[in-house]
């Protein structure tokens, strides 16, 4: 039921996937300053195997739950075209004049 839960929020939050995203990128760029800032650059060099398990960490979760959370933003669910079946039958009626041997007495 949770995920019910959370796919009808998310829904409600799809008209604002825009400002959405620019305040994910600002966020994002504001832990990046505060990385460089803060030289975790050498903190993770001095410490290799802990930075790595951490990284797959991190990989390991956040890859699906943002693809789980992400992906109806941009994959389609259902499909946007007319019905083949609704163009045919909208088609106008043969005229006499255009059909086969039309003209021609008997």
């Amino acid at each position: 039921m949770i995920f019910g839960d959370l796919e009808r929020l998310l829904a409600q939050l799809y008209p604002y996937r825009l400002p959405i995203g620019i305040g994910l990128v600002i966020v994002l760029a504001g832990l990046v300053f505060l990385a460089r800032r803060r030289h975790w650059g050498s903190v993770a060099g001095r410490h290799p195997r802990a930075s790595l398990v951490v990284a797959i960490v991190v990989l390991a979760v956040g890859l699906p739950v943002g693809w789980i959370l992400g992906s109806p933003l941009f994959i389609r669910s259902e499909l946007s075209e007319d019905s083949p079946v609704a163009l045919a039958g909208s088609s106008p009626a043969p005229d006499a004049s255009t059909q086969p041997g039309a003209g021609v007495p008997t």
